[in-house]
């Protein structure tokens, strides 16, 4: 006699795949393969957004300067052409912000970079027409991301390093399984039934 409303969220094929897009929301996954030159990472409460969840990257005082972490996606994307962004947190302005895509059985690769102004959560855009590019890298399934304050090792640290990462994209976003809604530059469709 009167409407009935439901609300689905996070359908998803168990256990979650990762893949992009990458929100870091999935309950049950296991983002990482490793973190390398000292530092930490885990998946935690975004500094800013209430309910939202990102990856938190640890730069303790004595880790190297090129410190980063690596994801491993089950599903392949091409690094040849197009566009890839990244959410980040930081405080600090950063000279160099690196996504490097591998293809690890045949070392092809895409490297791009760009900088953050350290106001907080920035959406950073990464255009392989400007970056460089070795071999085909066309089914690339390896991510790695490390953010510095300079790209040559010439900042001195003197304090431990906390940066956030969200939302890892093909631009625009593919919309697939798993759906959680979550992607702010995705443009998902619902049309009514019946």
């Amino acid at each position: 006699s009167t409407d009935e409303v439901y609300y689905c969220d996070e359908i998803v094929v168990v256990p979650p795949p990762i893949e992009l897009p990458l929100d870091f929301e999935l309950s049950g996954a296991d983002y990482l393969r490793e973190v390398f030159g000292g530092g930490s990472a885990l998946v935690a409460a975004d500094p800013v957004h209430t309910g939202n969840n990102a990856l938190q990257f640890n730069r303790p005082v004595g880790a190297e300067w090129w410190s980063g972490g690596v994801i491993d996606l089950d599903t392949a994307v091409d690094a040849t052409t197009g566009s890839f962004s990244m959410e980040l947190y930081s405080t600090v302005a950063l000279a160099y912000v690196e996504l490097k895509f591998e293809q690890v059985a045949d070392s092809n690769q895409t490297i791009i970079s760009t900088t953050h102004g350290g106001s907080g959560w920035e959406t950073l855009t990464f255009d392989t027409s400007s970056g460089t590019i070795t071999g085909t890298p066309s089914a690339v399934t390896t991510v790695i991301f490390t953010p510095r304050v300079t790209s040559d090792g010439s900042h001195t640290q003197s304090t431990d390093e906390v940066y956030y990462c969200d939302e890892i994209v093909v631009v625009p976003p593919p919309i697939q399984l798993p759906l959680d809604f979550e992607l702010s530059c995705a443009d998902y469709l619902i049309e009514g039934l019946g």
